[in-house]
């Protein structure tokens, strides 16, 4: 199991046991005030069936809106204040449904210890569940101290820089799991016989991400040797790992930054999206339903042009292709067929106006983007998303990363059945096409918001109706 798989059991874990321990707090308070009856007449109320299924539903209630607030995504060495404010507002969520659930119709002899109730549902799951996270947090950094379960980095500049940079971080940001596990030199002729840690080869860093773990490179700005700087960011880009910049550094590119932990070095994340883990699940979900309803509404038009695919031209009604997404993970896109059977029998090539492989039915259904329909499948198992950068094939994105290596970035996010470069620019007919969706894409990263993707559907939908598509 990773490390960020052990924390996050760690902390669910932590939460389970915690939930269970005020769910019992909560039951004594409540059946004291309800019945009047005294905390010592404890078991004549505990063996009921309703509060001993309580000690079940609670928990799962509590543990599964800390999920969707996003505490158990990232769960790597969380800051104290990640904790209490995960911690009040899922507290009092969980404790709002679990009232409105249970204790609503509670008669008690006076109307405000409804008030009451809530206040004790939310006070003893806060408290326990962030003593237990608290503990469980303390644990961890222990552990991380002693060079368990560490994160591993590399630094990134000139040599006597990057050493002395490396050095202060794995003194200041050793308690938060950074472990420096070599440099990358900045200048090909410098010395390397003077470091304390190991010299890492600029040429060969995709076999030493594998061997060492590596997790993070931090890219310092070598002011004698930016260009340098800049063409080793640009290759970083391409191995999908996340790239911490200084702050003196981040200047030096166009991007939104996101701040890392504020303890210890500052350092700004410019390969994740600004966008919070509870705004990522709440996509996610609206994915899910969106994706499953889309499904039941359209079986019978996806029925009605699969018989008029199969009638209108030779071979399957089904297009598989592999295309690349997220994380940089490869998956099969469903479509329906809208060329003739071997279209790329010379080799990949995009389609053009006036194409003569697209199929008489194919130009209608890429017309309103009907042939796309099959897609709400991959929605609905994760490889896609409603709103996101449209997935490539391995063979353009490695032409698209020599005229702009950031493409990369895009892998950070689900890839999208609709996105901001396809509303923009339609289907691209060549790389330079590709490329100008591509920065629509890329902005659209930088810029993801759960507001943003409604605006896109939208748009997406008025693309459908009128029948822009190509």
């Amino acid at each position: 199991m990773t490390v960020t798989g052990r924390q996050r059991l760690w902390y669910i874990l932590g939460d389970a046991v915690a939930c269970v321990f005020a769910t019992l707090i909560f039951n004594v308070i409540r059946h004291r005030w309800l019945h009047a009856s005294d905390i010592l007449d404890f078991m004549s109320w505990s063996g009921d069936p309703h509060v001993v299924l309580s000690y079940i539903a609670f928990p799962v209630i509590m543990i599964t809106v800390f999920a969707l607030l996003g505490f158990y995504n990232a769960p790597l060495y969380k800051s104290r204040y990640e904790i209490v404010i995960n911690g009040a507002l899922g507290s009092l969520v969980g404790g709002l449904i679990i009232y409105f659930a249970i204790a609503v119709n509670d008669d008690f002899s006076e109307r405000s210890l409804h008030y009451g109730i809530i206040l004790s549902l939310w006070g003893s799951f806060l408290s326990i569940v962030v003593l237990a996270r608290l503990s469980v947090r303390s644990m961890l950094m222990l552990k991380a101290g002693n060079g368990d379960d560490t994160y591993n980095v590399v630094v990134v500049g000139d040599l006597q820089d990057a050493d002395a940079y490396a050095v202060r971080l794995e003194n200041n940001n050793r308690r938060m799991g950074y472990h420096v596990v070599g440099l990358v030199s900045g200048n090909d002729d410098e010395d390397c016989s003077k470091t304390d840690f190991p010299v890492l080869s600029y040429h060969n860093l995709e076999q030493e991400i594998s061997q060492r773990r590596i997790k993070a490179f931090v890219v310092l700005a070598t002011r004698s040797h930016q260009e340098r700087s800049i063409e080793v960011l640009n290759k970083i880009y391409t191995f999908g790992c996340t790239i911490l910049l200084p702050i003196d550094f981040y200047n030096l590119i166009t991007t939104r930054p996101k701040l890392t932990n504020i303890i210890g070095e500052p350092l700004v994340d410019i390969t994740s999206p600004a966008l919070s883990p509870a705004a990522s699940n709440f996509k996610r979900l609206g994915d899910i339903l969106f994706s499953a309803l889309a499904m039941v509404i359209l079986s019978p038009l996806a029925l009605v042009l699969a018989c008029m695919v199969k009638w209108d031209s030779r071979g399957p009604v089904i297009y598989r292709q592999e295309r690349i997404g997220y994380h940089r993970r490869k998956f099969t896109i469903y479509k329906f067929r809208s060329m003739i059977v071997g279209a790329e029998s010379d080799g990949p090539a995009l389609s053009k106006n006036h194409d003569k492989r697209v199929t008489r039915l194919g130009r209608v259904m890429r017309k309103y983007r009907l042939d796309e329909i099959p897609q709400f499948w991959n929605v609905l198992r994760g490889d896609m998303s409603l709103v996101g950068p449209r997935p490539e094939r391995e063979y353009f994105l490695s032409e698209l990363a020599r005229r702009e290596p950031a493409v990369f970035t895009l892998h950070n996010v689900r890839p999208g059945l609709t996105s901001l470069g396809v509303i923009k620019c339609g289907y691209a007919s060549d790389i330079k096409e590709m490329t100008e969706r591509l920065y629509f894409d890329l902005l659209y990263v930088e810029n993801i918001s759960l507001s943003l993707d409604l605006r896109i559907m939208f748009h997406t939908v008025n693309t459908v109706l009128t029948g822009k598509g190509i």
